[in-house]
């Protein structure tokens, strides 16, 4: 089906090239297509195809948020299997919050490098108005989170953008999250994505260098580099920095979100307004 559409030779040309935006929104688009005729081995490829693009830290483009709200609802059309539904709906989720985190965990170093890439033109405001349109909790109480770390002159800057709901919720969220901690105590460099070291080699390192920083989406070459910075010159640890970076991939999370997994959960409680509101529907 998908080769009546093209030549053997033009798909060949299109699936060896480099990957980019457009490539990733043409399998999302070729998957939607073939699901709509109930070409479901297709669309399952395609949709693979797209994902296995955009999980992986050597992704080399940045992501907008028009391929994030497609591949969203695309993952919800598998209605005929409520467990691959699930699956692909779980790893669009963890692709929405990783282009969360690009907006706000880039330090000035990073972007004088020239490697970063900043999805959504770094701008989390535009991530939660997408977010209220697929009208998924999870991924709208991540995208309030990532405006709140982004800083008070950055809300400010953009207020007109925010409806009064939104900056009640906003400053419910502040209140709440702050409790603990203030996000104004916050430091770029807790941001950063660390990879350890591990095993005999980790022993020949200094203390300082067991935990290496890559926060950036090119994976092995910002591995490298960062690797050389701290003063790792072992073309062996190299390669052992750069194969962990480039095999393993999660959504990278703000520190105050990574490595606990009921704080995430119950993020959305700190935004509801619901319980502050004066009246209820059935009044």
């Amino acid at each position: 089906m998908l080769m009546g559409y093209c030549s053997p030779a033009s798909f060949e040309l299109f699936a060896r090239a480099t990957n980019s935006l457009s490539k990733c929104r043409r399998y999302v688009a070729i998957s939607i297509v073939a699901h709509g005729y109930e070409a479901t081995n297709v669309a399952e490829w395609a949709m693979e195809r797209a994902l296995s693009m955009l999980e992986t830290r050597t992704r080399g483009f940045a992501l907008d948020t028009e391929l994030l709200l497609r591949l969203y609802h695309l993952a919800g059309r598998w209605k005929e299997d409520a467990e691959i539904e699930r699956n692909l709906i779980a790893r669009a989720r963890r692709i929405w919050y990783d282009a969360m985190y690009s907006c706000t965990a880039i330090t000035s170093e990073d972007l004088s490098s020239g490697l970063v890439l900043r999805d959504c033109d770094g701008d989390p405001i535009s991530l939660f108005h997408a977010a209220l349109t697929i009208k998924n909790t999870k991924v709208e109480a991540h995208a309030l989170f990532y405006i709140l770390a982004r800083g008070n002159r950055y809300i400010h800057r953009n207020q007109d953008r925010l409806t009064s709901d939104d900056r009640m919720r906003l400053l419910l969220g502040d209140r709440a999250l702050s409790a603990a901690r203030p996000f104004s105590e916050v430091q770029a460099h807790e941001y950063p994505e660390v990879l350890a070291v591990t095993g005999p080699s980790a022993a020949r390192l200094p203390s300082s260098a067991v935990h290496v920083t890559a926060s950036t989406s090119r994976g092995s070459q910002m591995a490298h580099k960062t690797a050389i910075r701290i003063g790792i010159t072992s073309p062996e640890l190299q390669a052992q920095i750069e194969k962990k970076w480039a095999s393993s991939w999660r959504p990278r999370l703000h520190t105050r979100l990574s490595g606990a997994n009921h704080v995430r959960n119950e993020l959305w409680k700190s935004f509801n307004a619901e319980p502050w509101s004066l009246y209820s529907e059935n009044d």
